[in-house]
């Protein structure tokens, strides 16, 4: 992720490595969370982004109907 932060000029303040996923809600800096993790958890932590009024970047296409979650 250093490097896309250097590419893309991403200041510090808006660049983290939480240990404590939830912790998100509370960087009043980020807009944003791109998820970058196995496609299994991507329905939880994506959920858990929205709940803390964060969009979303996820790199796969959310189900289209209920019955593919």
């Amino acid at each position: 992720m250093v490097d896309y932060q250097k590419k893309y000029g991403f200041p510090n303040k808006n660049y983290d490595n939480y240990t404590d996923f939830d912790e998100i809600k509370e960087n009043k800096d980020n807009d944003a969370v791109y998820i970058i993790i196995p496609n299994v958890l991507h329905k939880d932590f994506t959920i858990r982004v929205s709940k803390a009024g964060k969009h979303v970047i996820c790199k796969n296409h959310w189900p289209s109907t209920p019955k593919k979650t």
